[in-house]
């Protein structure tokens, strides 16, 4: 996905909409759920899915929505460490008949695999920076800034009427 990424609601309306664009409110806020782990993922991928599934879900992440993602990371994950294990035994290059050294196959994948396991590890909230990007709120704290707000149009209303 190009171009700058989402805003939640609630960082919206902390920055007052200075664009002056319609804000859209019907973002679909689904219940955190531990989906089904695939049977058929290999003992590298399933010990991933087995560390990072608890760990998404405790932060409120984690959907049942999200298991073709997880999937995938945790596939991604797989592929680097079968990789990593092929290079370090063969090396990262490799000679033609003709004496020319070039990056061996499994480098390639390696490296199509890290980019695919970066992207997903992005999108399900696995690295710093995208952590700082969402917003789980919280189940026991209500909604304060709809109560900051509702107090605030209280305290304004009556002075709008002056003419």
């Amino acid at each position: 996905m190009k171009g700058r990424k989402p805003k939640s609601d609630a960082l919206k309306d902390l920055e007052g909409n200075p664009g002056r664009r319609p804000i859209q409110r019907n973002t679909p806020q689904l219940e955190p759920g531990m989906p089904e782990c695939p049977d058929w993922l290999d003992d590298d991928a399933r010990e991933e899915w087995n560390r990072q599934a608890p760990l998404l879900l405790k932060a409120g992440i984690l959907t049942e929505s999200d298991r073709a993602a997880l999937t995938s990371y945790c596939i991604a994950w797989s592929r680097i460490r079968e990789t990593e294990e092929n290079i370090q035994t063969y090396g990262l290059t490799e000679k033609s008949d003709g004496g020319i050294q070039f990056a061996r196959a499994m480098v390639k994948i390696q490296d199509r695999a890290m980019n695919q396991m970066r992207a997903y590890a992005t999108e399900l909230g696995l690295t710093p920076s995208s952590r700082t990007r969402l917003h789980v709120p919280d189940p026991n704290q209500g909604d304060l800034f709809g109560e900051f707000l509702a107090k605030e149009e209280a305290l304004i209303q009556p002075h709008a009427r002056v003419q």
